[in-house]
Protein backbone atom coordinates (compact mmCIF):
# COMPACT_ATOMS: atom_id res chain seq x y z
CA UNK A 1 0.00 0.00 0.00
CA UNK A 2 2.71 2.73 0.80
CA UNK A 3 3.88 2.06 -2.83
CA UNK A 4 0.86 2.59 -4.21
CA UNK A 5 0.41 5.89 -2.26
CA UNK A 6 3.85 6.90 -3.53
CA UNK A 7 2.78 6.55 -7.11
CA UNK A 8 -0.32 8.13 -6.36
CA UNK A 9 1.50 11.27 -5.12
CA UNK A 10 3.69 11.12 -8.34
CA UNK A 11 0.73 11.51 -10.62
CA UNK A 12 -1.10 13.50 -8.59
CA UNK A 13 1.14 16.24 -9.52
CA UNK A 14 0.90 15.56 -13.57
CA UNK A 15 -2.51 14.96 -13.16
CA UNK A 16 -3.92 17.95 -11.51
CA UNK A 17 -1.64 19.96 -13.03
CA UNK A 18 -3.62 19.54 -16.29
CA UNK A 19 -6.35 21.71 -17.15
CA UNK A 20 -10.18 20.88 -16.57
CA UNK A 21 -11.09 20.62 -20.01
CA UNK A 22 -7.11 18.04 -20.47
CA UNK A 23 -9.16 15.77 -17.75
CA UNK A 24 -11.97 15.84 -19.07
CA UNK A 25 -10.93 14.97 -22.80
CA UNK A 26 -8.84 12.04 -20.97
CA UNK A 27 -12.43 11.11 -19.05
CA UNK A 28 -14.77 10.83 -22.19
CA UNK A 29 -11.48 8.47 -24.00
CA UNK A 30 -11.82 6.26 -21.01
CA UNK A 31 -15.46 6.09 -21.65
CA UNK A 32 -14.86 5.28 -25.20
CA UNK A 33 -12.65 2.35 -23.69
CA UNK A 34 -15.20 1.46 -21.13
CA UNK A 35 -17.73 1.41 -24.31
CA UNK A 36 -15.56 -0.34 -26.55
CA UNK A 37 -15.39 -3.61 -24.13
CA UNK A 38 -18.63 -3.59 -22.70
CA UNK A 39 -19.78 -7.06 -23.54
CA UNK A 40 -16.36 -8.15 -22.50
CA UNK A 41 -16.51 -6.36 -18.95
CA UNK A 42 -20.33 -7.24 -18.25
CA UNK A 43 -19.53 -11.18 -18.52
CA UNK A 44 -16.80 -10.57 -16.04
CA UNK A 45 -18.89 -8.62 -13.80
CA UNK A 46 -21.65 -11.40 -14.54
CA UNK A 47 -18.94 -14.04 -13.36
CA UNK A 48 -18.07 -12.24 -10.78
CA UNK A 49 -21.05 -11.15 -8.88
CA UNK A 50 -23.65 -13.39 -10.22
CA UNK A 51 -25.32 -10.56 -12.04
CA UNK A 52 -27.42 -11.07 -15.07
CA UNK A 53 -26.13 -10.42 -18.43
CA UNK A 54 -28.62 -7.70 -18.94
CA UNK A 55 -27.96 -6.16 -14.85
CA UNK A 56 -24.11 -6.58 -15.73
CA UNK A 57 -24.34 -4.44 -19.00
CA UNK A 58 -26.52 -2.15 -17.17
CA UNK A 59 -24.05 -1.32 -14.50
CA UNK A 60 -21.35 -0.67 -17.25
CA UNK A 61 -23.59 1.37 -18.70
CA UNK A 62 -23.97 3.19 -15.88
CA UNK A 63 -19.89 3.83 -15.52
CA UNK A 64 -19.68 5.17 -19.20
CA UNK A 65 -21.99 8.05 -18.31
CA UNK A 66 -20.44 8.68 -15.23
CA UNK A 67 -17.06 9.00 -16.99
CA UNK A 68 -18.75 11.09 -19.86
CA UNK A 69 -20.81 13.31 -17.16
CA UNK A 70 -17.91 14.56 -14.95
CA UNK A 71 -16.20 16.29 -18.07
CA UNK A 72 -17.35 19.47 -17.18
CA UNK A 73 -16.14 19.99 -13.24
CA UNK A 74 -14.42 23.46 -12.54
CA UNK A 75 -10.73 23.64 -12.45
CA UNK A 76 -9.93 22.09 -8.63
CA UNK A 77 -9.34 25.94 -7.48
CA UNK A 78 -12.69 26.17 -6.94
CA UNK A 79 -12.99 22.85 -5.17
CA UNK A 80 -10.21 22.59 -2.92
CA UNK A 81 -6.99 21.34 -3.24
CA UNK A 82 -6.29 18.06 -5.12
CA UNK A 83 -5.69 14.81 -3.45
CA UNK A 84 -4.88 11.11 -3.33
CA UNK A 85 -8.57 9.40 -2.38
CA UNK A 86 -9.15 6.42 -1.66
CA UNK A 87 -12.59 5.35 -2.75
CA UNK A 88 -14.72 2.49 -1.67
CA UNK A 89 -17.45 0.51 -3.65
CA UNK A 90 -20.87 -0.80 -3.05
CA UNK A 91 -20.44 -4.69 -2.97
CA UNK A 92 -24.00 -4.87 -5.39
CA UNK A 93 -22.65 -2.09 -7.95
CA UNK A 94 -18.87 -2.96 -7.73
CA UNK A 95 -17.85 -1.46 -11.34
CA UNK A 96 -20.33 1.29 -11.35
CA UNK A 97 -20.44 2.48 -7.51
CA UNK A 98 -16.38 2.88 -8.12
CA UNK A 99 -16.56 4.86 -11.03
CA UNK A 100 -19.38 6.58 -10.08
CA UNK A 101 -17.19 8.09 -7.36
CA UNK A 102 -13.66 7.87 -8.49
CA UNK A 103 -14.77 9.70 -11.38
CA UNK A 104 -15.66 12.98 -9.24
CA UNK A 105 -12.65 12.53 -7.45
CA UNK A 106 -10.42 12.77 -11.38
CA UNK A 107 -12.26 14.93 -12.89
CA UNK A 108 -11.46 18.13 -10.18
CA UNK A 109 -8.06 16.83 -10.98
CA UNK A 110 -7.40 14.14 -7.51
CA UNK A 111 -5.87 10.86 -7.89
CA UNK A 112 -7.85 7.57 -7.09
CA UNK A 113 -6.18 4.05 -5.58
CA UNK A 114 -7.67 1.32 -6.37
CA UNK A 115 -7.31 -1.59 -3.76
CA UNK A 116 -8.46 -4.69 -5.25
CA UNK A 117 -10.20 -7.54 -3.43
CA UNK A 118 -8.96 -10.26 -1.89
CA UNK A 119 -11.47 -12.64 -3.44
Amino acid sequence: MAEALRSGRRALQAWSAATSAERGARLVELAERVEGFADHLAKLIGQDTGATMAAARAEVDVVSAALRAVQTVADPASHGRPAVVVVMADASRCFAGLVESAAQVLAAGGVVILKPSLK
